[in-house]
């Protein structure tokens, strides 16, 4: 008992979500949400599951059209987490956008959640 009174006390927010996460616990999740800033408090609508919308990246791209804000969770066949937080709506083209606010993070197979900012070098963000 005391060691879940100790872990529910690290999870910090819990975003308004219309789904429960098949991928992210929510101490992975209060994790990628410390991080997001003012985003965090948007309300998080799932658009886009390859299990329920089957591999097409057309379906993903229908998906993800006329969002600006996107969170990205990927889980690879070794069951490694990891993925990418955007800022600006996905454009299909073969040009680089985006902000500095973007990120990619990592769970690999735990909590502990590694990320990485924007170097600021150049603007290849999304």
């Amino acid at each position: 008992m005391e060691a879940e009174q100790q872990s529910a006390m690290l999870i910090r927010f819990r975003p308004d979500k219309n789904q429960d996460s098949k991928l992210l616990n929510d101490f992975q999740i209060s994790n990628i949400s410390e991080h997001i800033g003012m985003y965090r408090n948007m309300k998080w609508t799932l658009l886009y599951r390859l299990s329920d919308h089957g591999v097409s990246m057309n379906t993903f791209t229908n998906k993800l059209q006329g969002f600006e804000t996107t969170l990205i969770i990927i889980q690879d066949s070794k069951r490694y987490k990891f993925g990418g937080f955007c800022t600006e709506e996905w454009v299909f083209n073969s040009g680089f956008y985006g902000t500095g606010e973007n990120f990619v993070f990592t769970f690999g197979k735990g909590d502990k959640c590694e990320m990485w900012d924007a170097s600021g070098d150049n603007s290849m963000y999304q």
